[in-house]
C-alpha cells in the first residue's frame, strides 16, 4: 500500500468495518529490527515500513484510540526454558543497545517503544 493511502485506509476500516467498540489487530514489518532493511528491499511489495512509533502515529491519525503495541519482546507463544532463554538474551541485548546509545549520544524517541521482533504488532480500539 502506498504511504499516502495508509491513514485513509485505516480510517475507512475504523469507520466502515468496525463496530462502536471494535478493535483492529495489525502486524507490519518492523523497520527498526535487524531485518528491517531486508523487508524494505527483498519484498518489493513493501512500499513503506513502520517503527512502533510510526504505527502508533498512523493509527491515532486514523482516529483509533487506546493503541497498544503487542508482544514487543517477541516472546508470545514461547514457554518454559525457551521463554527463559529468550528473556535472558533480550536483557543482554537491551543492555548493549543502552550502552551503545550512551556512547554515541544517540537515543530512541520517547514515543517509539522498542520492539525486538521482525514485525510490529498493535491492537487499537475504536
Amino acid at each position: 500500500m502506498p504511504k499516502e493511502q495508509v491513514i485513509p485506509t485505516l480510517r475507512y476500516f475504523r469507520e466502515s468495518a468496525l463496530s462502536k467498540n471494535g478493535r483492529i489487530f495489525i502486524a507490519v514489518p518492523n523497520a527498526s529490527s535487524n531485518t528491517g532493511a531486508y523487508w524494505a528491499y527483498e519484498d518489493w511489495t513493501h512500499n513503506c515500513l513502520f517503527t512502533a512509533g510510526s504505527l502508533i502515529y498512523v493509527l491515532k491519525m486514523a482516529g483509533f484510540k487506546n493503541v497498544e503495541i503487542v508482544d514487543s519482546e517477541a516472546i508470545m507463544g514461547s514457554r518454559g526454558i525457551k521463554k527463559l532463554i529468550r528473556k535472558f538474551f533480550l536483557k543482554i541485548y537491551r543492555s548493549k543497545i543502552a550502552f551503545w546509545n550512551r556512547m554515541t549520544n544517540s537515543a530512541f524517541h520517547a514515543p517509539s517503544p522498542l520492539v525486538f521482533s521482525y514485525e510490529v504488532k498493535a491492537l487499537a480500539s475504536n
